[in-house]
Formats: structure tokens, C-alpha cells, sequence
């Protein structure tokens, strides 16, 4: 069961410093930068206005599962830390954390979404849920401890993400992700 939400979530950065925050890690803000400073195949995999998970599950032609780290709620709002893994291999393939408005969803998809196994786009896409992705902005961050605690060690510099906002087709958000791909 998610815990009582205490983040705000205005913040660009939010909930990504929201996990940081909790657990008592020191927040440096990634660099933010232009799409095209991104490099391959960082660039193929998040510039677009596509969802994540089905791109990410084409790319390594393989289903995508959720490893929840964290999960809190206040109202209607619901967030989650949490690593997508490859269902064959588990092999980790994003980092993220999301801010799902739950209260604009469907029961039956609410109740999916609270069973923290499946990806929000994988559970979209089954109940034929009408939305838009549309990214608010792409950055680079140096992996730290935490990060190579959850999608395992790396020597990489950089490691390149996005901020996405999925919509309603009338524009209202459903939910504002921040979503990091490992080296």
C-alpha cells in the first residue's frame, strides 16, 4: 500500500528529486539539454512523442515489467519510484519515477496501476486509454551510488533522460514522469 504523499509536484524535477530527497541523498540537478545533444541511441530512444514502455520493449524485443521502489499517495494523486526490467532477463532498461492522477482514469485501470507489476504505457495501451506523450525537456545526470544501486554498475559519465507528460486528448494531464536510461 503507497504511503501518504508529502512531495510537491510542480517542480520540473519532481518526483526525481522527491527520491533523492527521501532518502537522504545530496541533489545535484541534472544539466538540462537540446534534443539533439543527445547522443545515439539515448536520441532514438527518448526523442519522440511516443510512450516509453512500448519503445523501450521494441527496442530490446522483449515485455517490460515494473520493479516498484516506492509508491505514495495523497488524494487521488499516486507516485512511484521504479525500475523498468526486461521480462525474459530482468535486465533494468529505465529508472524513473511518476506522478500518475489516478482520479482521471478508469477504475479498472486504477486498479492495475496500484498492483505496481505492469508499466503505466503497457496498461494504457490495454484498456485503449486515448492519450498524447508529450516531452517537457531532456537532460544528462552523472550516475551517483543510488543510481548504479538500481540499474546496476556503470562507468558512464552520463546518463541521459526526459521529462514526459502524458495528456488527454483535451490536454488534461494523466501524468508527469521522469524517465533515465542507463548506459
Amino acid at each position: 500500500m503507497p504511503a501518504k504523499c508529502t512531495e510537491p509536484w510542480s517542480d520540473f524535477w519532481f518526483p526525481l528529486e522527491g527520491c533523492y530527497r527521501r532518502q537522504g541523498i545530496t541533489w545535484v540537478p541534472p544539466e538540462r539539454i537540446e534534443p539533439s545533444d543527445i547522443p545515439a541511441p539515448y536520441q532514438q530512444l527518448m526523442v519522440h512523442e511516443d510512450d516509453m514502455t512500448p519503445t523501450l520493449s521494441n527496442y530490446y524485443n522483449d515485455s517490460i515489467l515494473i520493479q516498484c521502489l516506492f509508491s505514495q499517495m495523497e488524494g487521488s494523486d499516486y507516485c512511484r519510484e521504479v525500475v523498468l526490467c526486461l521480462h525474459s532477463t530482468g535486465k533494468q532498461v529505465e529508472w524513473g519515477g511518476i506522478r500518475i492522477f489516478l482520479d482521471r482514469l478508469p477504475s479498472e485501470v486504477q486498479e492495475r496501476i496500484l498492483q505496481e507489476r505492469l508499466p503505466l504505457g503497457d496498461i494504457l495501451q490495454q484498456y485503449a486509454v486515448a492519450h498524447h506523450s508529450r516531452p517537457m525537456g531532456f537532460f544528462r545526470m552523472r550516475p551517483n551510488d543510488h543510481i548504479r544501486a538500481v540499474l546496476g554498475p556503470s562507468e558512464a559519465s552520463w546518463l541521459y533522460g526526459r521529462r514526459n507528460r502524458l495528456t488527454e486528448p483535451s490536454g488534461a494531464p494523466l501524468a508527469e514522469i521522469i524517465e533515465i536510461l542507463p548506459a
